[in-house]
């Protein structure tokens, strides 16, 4: 997703939780294409995406203009 919006020259801002012992601590990204970013990841094989799950997170950033990383939820038992 932030690679698609910085493709759309979007600025957005990118939120998270982050636990600090007993408390959590809200942070924000301000994500602007004019600043550079770099991505790292720890393999090189290509991660299965879970589409549902990242279009809401779409649906809902383009409404608020904040992307908040929410963790991904369980996958349904059939």
């Amino acid at each position: 997703m932030v690679v698609t919006k910085l493709r759309r020259q979007e600025s957005f801002t990118l939120s998270c939780i982050e636990n600090r012992g007993e408390q959590n601590h809200r942070i924000s990204l301000w994500i602007h294409p004019s600043i550079p970013l770099e991505f790292e990841f720890d393999d090189s094989d290509r991660p299965e995406l879970n589409r549902s799950w990242l279009n809401e997170m779409m649906v809902s950033t383009n409404g608020s203009g904040d992307l908040r990383v929410d963790p991904e939820p369980a996958a349904a038992v059939a």
